[in-house]
This record gives structure tokens, sequence and C-alpha cells, in this order.
């Protein structure tokens, strides 16, 4: 089901380097049967995977003459809790290489590249659920 979506988002204010860097859309999407049992309990069950398209923003073509449009995938990024596989219950991946290029393989990042961000900052069981509607409004 699709969670949600957001637009340039960043987690670090006024990091030398990250202005160049440009803005992208992310799309999130996580199976409608980890949403449920999340909002019964407040826990995401084993085998979830929330999946985030990540696409470069599209402008003036053609009719468009103001505002952005999401153009082309350049990425998916996947977190994946399994509690008997990681020893932190959650691990994040890459599916495609940073130029757009899908891997053969996917690859883990670092523990300190995506899930110590998530275990200090995300609203509910390493998941960032407090920017994403579809699943935050779950639990009220």
């Amino acid at each position: 089901m699709f969670a949600g979506a957001n637009y340039g988002m960043g987690y670090t204010e006024g990091q030398p380097g990250n202005e160049s860097k440009p803005k992208t859309f992310h799309n999130i999407f996580v199976q409608r049967e980890a949403a449920k049992a999340y909002a019964k309990s407040g826990q995401w069950p084993d085998g979830t995977m929330l999946v985030m398209e990540v696409v470069e923003p599209g402008t003036n073509a053609s009719i468009n003459k103001q505002g952005m449009f999401q153009n082309r995938l350049i990425g998916i990024e996947v977190a994946v809790k399994d509690s008997k596989r990681f020893e932190e219950k959650w691990a994040y991946f890459a599916l495609f290489e940073a130029g757009g290029k899908q891997l053969a393989q996917a690859k883990a990042f670092p523990k300190k590249s995506c899930w110590n961000c998530h275990n200090e900052h995300a609203g509910a069981d390493n998941v960032f659920v407090q920017f994403y509607p579809a699943i935050r409004d779950l639990r009220k």
C-alpha cells in the first residue's frame, strides 16, 4: 500500500557540501498486512518491508511550465524487519548504485547510515511513521 511521499527531506542541517545534492521525491510503500498488524499493536511484524522509490524531479516538460513532477526512477531502498537475520531487527538495503544503475544483488547500508537514525528518531519501531499519514493515522 502507498504510505506517503516526501520531497527533498534531509536529516542534517547546514551540512557542508549538501547544497549541491539534488532534491528527490521519495514514495514509500508497505505490505497491507504489515500495516494492519502495526495498527493493532504499534509494532511492525517480522517480514515487514518498507520500499522507498527515489525519483528525480522534472520541470518544464511537455505543457508543464511551473512546479515539479516525478520524472525518472533513480533508486529503490528497502527497510526489512527480520529479527532472526538481523541482531537489531531492522536492516536497510539499496537496490541501485548512486548513478541509478540497478545492482545485481541488494546491498546493505552500514548500521550507522540508516539504522542509528531510525532507531533514535523513528515515530514507531524504527519506522518514520510521523511523515506518512496513511500509516501514522492507523494508530489514532
